[in-house]
């Protein structure tokens, strides 16, 4: 029978875990909000693409559609890619994928590269949304998970609200091509910053205290694994 520590009695969390803890919200907060601010960077420049590129509707729409389908059927893969190798080399690589391909987005100039940079942009973004759900499973005890998740989903609907303010104030101060360029290059760091920052439960030697914690309330349910 393992010997109960003081953090595992009294629920506190290990200092260890809660760096990690800080860590893995922190960038997690900062890619959802980076993540609608490209998400929204079409919608909102679209008009001047349009005229820019020369677009018709009909294209316009294709280019919205071939992000959601790509989207769409790279979930799949990703969650299975997450379960083998983690989310530091899955959401990393995702984030400097899609970034980059964001970033490409500025270049462009013909409408059959443009949609495959949308079709690379949704298969880059797909990994966010489980590797975040699986970052904080890993990390936080099950009392806390409701707290952590709230904080990861308020960073998409705050990147909803402030998305298209900020770009409309980055597409008339350096036009629309600038700021697709300049908000794939923050993407880039921030994938760059998760992979250095973030580390793999599975990977981390866990002390009693650090196992006991992760595992609290776990173990209290019937045919639980700890």
């Amino acid at each position: 029978m393992a010997i109960e520590t003081l953090a595992a009695r009294t629920g506190a969390t290990p200092l260890r875990i809660r760096r990690v803890q800080k860590i893995t919200l922190t960038l997690l907060f900062i890619a959802g909000i980076v993540n609608f601010l490209d998400r929204s960077s079409l919608s909102v420049a679209g008009e001047a693409i349009r005229a820019d590129l020369g677009l018709s509707a009909t294209e316009f729409g294709v280019l919205l559609s071939a992000f959601s389908l790509s989207y769409g059927f790279a979930q799949l893969p990703s969650g299975i890619l997450l379960d083998r190798l983690g989310p530091r080399i899955v959401l990393g690589a995702g984030l400097i994928f899609w970034s980059a391909m964001q970033a490409l987005t500025g270049m462009v100039n013909s409408f059959s590269h443009f949609i495959l940079l949308r079709i690379g942009l949704g298969i880059g973004e797909a990994p966010f949304m489980p590797a975040g759900v699986k970052s904080i499973n890993d990390w936080y005890a099950q009392r806390e998970r409701g707290t952590a998740v709230g904080i990861f989903n308020s960073s998409t609907v705050l990147g909803q609200a402030i998305a298209p303010p900020a770009l409309v104030i980055m597409q008339l101060a350096w036009g629309w091509r600038t700021m697709f360029v300049v908000i794939g290059l923050a993407g880039i760091v921030v994938g760059l910053c998760w992979y250095v920052g973030y580390r793999n439960r599975r990977l981390f030697t866990l002390q009693e205290e650090e196992q006991q914690y992760l595992a609290s309330e776990e173990a209290a349910r019937p045919g639980a694994e700890v």
